[in-house]
């Protein structure tokens, strides 16, 4: 009898020892900016990188760019502008490298030199 209590006992640890393990994973609705960028979000609070973003893109020469982030939803959005496409999918890559599993929202307008505010995002 003895022998079946501790192998009862042995089968519900790691059952328990299983159930803490999980986590349980969330997807913000709309949070990606297309559908080959949806990432996973998890409940809890994501690292904030604003900074080390905001020293990447200032190094990179994208003064001009903006960059917000909500922590709670796991989305860094960059905004302001830049001078051209290449510019724009550049700072977008530098913020991804940096945003880890954080969804990024590009949203900077492409304003190209002298076209006053034709702008393009």
């Amino acid at each position: 009898m003895e022998k079946i209590l501790r192998n009862k006992s042995t089968r519900d640890q790691k059952e328990k020892d299983e159930n803490e393990n999980v986590q349980i994973v969330f997807v913000p609705v709309g949070a990606w900016s297309s559908d080959s960028d949806r990432v996973l979000a998890t409940s809890t609070k994501t690292a904030d990188v604003s900074a080390s973003l905001r020293t990447s893109l200032d190094k990179a020469g994208y003064k001009d760019v903006s960059v917000s982030q909500d922590r709670d939803k796991g989305v860094v959005t960059l905004g302001g502008h830049v001078a051209a496409d290449g510019d724009k999918s550049q700072a977008e890559s530098i913020a991804r490298s940096i945003a880890g599993a954080q969804v990024v929202s590009n949203e900077i307008a492409v304003i190209p030199p002298g076209s006053g505010s034709d702008a393009k995002t």
